[in-house]
């Protein structure tokens, strides 16, 4: 979404990193996504914060990041926020258990850790409601990454039908005014192998 928002092109590869290539392991050995591969200088990044910052400063002509020092404070701490505290109390258990667990072909998934997940993100659902609050978007008054950094976050769980919107109305709102933009429709077009979208994924208005 930020290399839509700042209008370069770029192709989208998937990479069924939980099988550690050799030839992605080379490229990132800790064998995570995303990576970031900028043939116009041969130079490759791993991390999504170092790609982020990364995209900032080399396409300069739209910032997402802030415009003031305490500006970009704050969208860097929220955008960790989504990128490891949401991550690793919501998402990760979903993805891992719902998603990797099907392609990798292991028993039935850990219901105690998609369980532990669905009360989760209630906690942080709250936690948006309660930022939007105080400004218009997550980290400030204009759209930065930290916006894209928590509807990353929420894309993959509202494809799976697993984000309880109607309890979070201020939230939902947010969120569909992030999927109206251009930088955001081309991802509702994208598919999970294996997994039908829930029936409102592709719904500006929903």
């Amino acid at each position: 979404m930020v290399l839509n928002e700042k209008g370069v092109e770029f192709e989208l590869i998937q990479e069924e990193f939980w099988k550690q290539r050799k030839e992605f392991i080379r490229l990132n050995p800790a064998s995570e996504v995303p990576v970031l591969i900028d043939k116009s200088n041969k130079f490759h990044i791993a991390d999504v914060m170092a790609i982020y910052e990364y995209l900032e400063e080399k396409h300069t002509n739209k910032s997402l990041l802030g415009s003031t020092l305490e500006m970009r404070a704050e969208v860097r701490r929220v955008t960790n926020w989504f990128n490891n505290k949401f991550y690793h109390e919501v998402s990760r258990y979903i993805i891992n258990e719902r998603i990797i667990a099907y392609y990798a072909r292991k028993s039935a998934p850990n219901s105690q850790a998609i369980r532990a997940a669905k009360i989760n993100i209630h906690y942080h659902l709250e936690y948006i409601n309660f930022l939007l609050k105080q400004r218009r978007w997550l980290a400030s008054e204009y759209i930065t990454i930290a916006d894209f950094a928590a509807s990353v976050q929420l894309s993959v769980l509202d494809y799976l039908g697993d984000v309880p919107w109607e309890q979070y109305i201020n939230v939902k709102n947010w969120y569909s005014v992030l999927k109206s933009r251009p930088s955001f429709r081309s991802f509702l077009q994208d598919k999970i192998t294996g997994f039908e979208p829930s029936l409102h994924y592709k719904n500006l208005d929903f």
